[in-house]
């Protein structure tokens, strides 16, 4: 089973979602739309993992990838990181109020107590627990032209990353995705 988390402002009928369900099969992608408040968001997709009995793959795409790193921890599972997110408590700052969400256009509030949450849930699930970040179970997917995160920032946090993949020209939202499918299919294959 595939979980796709995706990201800031999205949903699971994301364009990232739609060409995994597309490649691999709707009956093994789970796209779900996810909470916004990030407390709620943990919760609900530990109660999604909780529930498959097969080997699974997150793939998580900007704040998807920040929740990735910290289910991947959590349950010793492999992750494709997409442009992760991995201080979103900060990126997210400038979008407290209210913003649209990028694949249904309905509004939504993003609270600055979500920020706490963000840092909250990192310090708990990661520094403060029985759970360890085991980097070679991550895949980073990263845009060297990412207008919203320096690419970089992952290769500095896991530079013993189990695999990494490094491109241009596909910006933030990671376009040509297609392109990099047989890729994650080989990550999965690992499992």
């Amino acid at each position: 089973m595939i979980l796709y988390i995706h990201g800031f402002a999205s949903s699971g009928n994301s364009r990232k979602g739609n060409i995994l369900k597309d490649y691999f099969g709707k009956d093994i992608v789970l796209t779900p739309d996810l909470p916004v408040e990030p407390v709620e968001c943990v919760k609900y997709i530990e109660n999604i993992i909780s529930c498959i009995d097969e080997k699974i793959l997150l793939i998580g795409s900007s704040l998807g990838g920040f929740y990735s790193v910290i289910l991947s921890a959590q349950f010793n599972l492999k992750a494709v990181l997409i442009n992760p997110a991995l201080c979103a408590w900060e990126k997210l700052k400038t979008k407290v109020g209210v913003n649209k969400n990028y694949s249904t256009e309905k509004e939504f509030e993003w609270k600055k107590e979500f920020n706490k949450q963000l840092k909250e849930i990192y310090k708990n699930k990661v520094h403060n627990s029985k759970y360890e970040i085991n980097p070679s179970n991550f895949f980073l997917l990263l845009a060297e032209d990412d207008e919203l995160i320096d690419y970089k920032e992952a290769l500095r946090e896991f530079p013993d990353a189990g695999k990494i993949l490094v491109l241009n020209n596909r910006g933030h939202e990671f376009s040509k995705f297609e392109d990099v499918l047989p890729e994650i299919s080989g990550f999965y294959d690992e499992i």
